[in-house]
């Protein structure tokens, strides 16, 4: 006669070691069965839907901008910004513009996306190109200013 699939000699089987721990809203729906299935023991703590949540408001708020220095062919050095540009006689004074605008405007978007006290740093990038010549030929500058910080609790407000 025939015979039907042979029977496996061995059952291996997966078995979590720790404790599974269970947060966000699902938690008790879809980690008992889980654990089930991993021969591990569950732990759904006090208010475990809403663990996430509180995870979300403690991340961080991080705004970064850019703006661009040029230099136009009669050595004018224009800053870039997000309402139009503005031309400085020499690199440093359009620097200082594009570095307190930028300031100003990742400070501005933090507190809007709900940051409190927030952090800032301001990074330039010069690109000079050497020349043979002796004169480094200047190509432009990037300013980057990032704005970094915790998020204001609602009874701060």
């Amino acid at each position: 006669g025939r015979r039907g699939p042979a029977k496996p000699l061995l059952a291996p089987r997966v078995a979590l070691v720790p404790p599974l721990v269970g947060i966000g809203a699902p938690a008790a729906t879809y980690y008992p069965e889980i654990a089930r299935r991993l021969e591990a023991q569950l732990l759904l703590p006090e208010h475990a839907e809403v663990c996430n949540a509180v995870g979300a408001v403690a991340s961080g708020v991080l705004q970064r901008r850019q703006l661009l220095i040029t230099q136009t062919p009669d050595g004018t050095y224009r800053v870039h910004l997000p309402d139009g540009i503005a031309d400085f006689p020499d690199l440093e004074a359009a620097a200082a513009q594009a570095e307190a605008v930028a300031a100003a405007l990742v400070r501005e978007l933090a507190a809007a996306a709900g940051a409190g006290t927030v952090e800032l740093l301001v990074e330039r990038d010069d690109r000079i190109v050497p020349d043979r010549g002796g004169k480094p030929t200047f190509v432009e500058s990037r300013v980057t200013a990032t704005a970094a910080g915790r998020p204001r609790l609602a009874a701060a407000r």
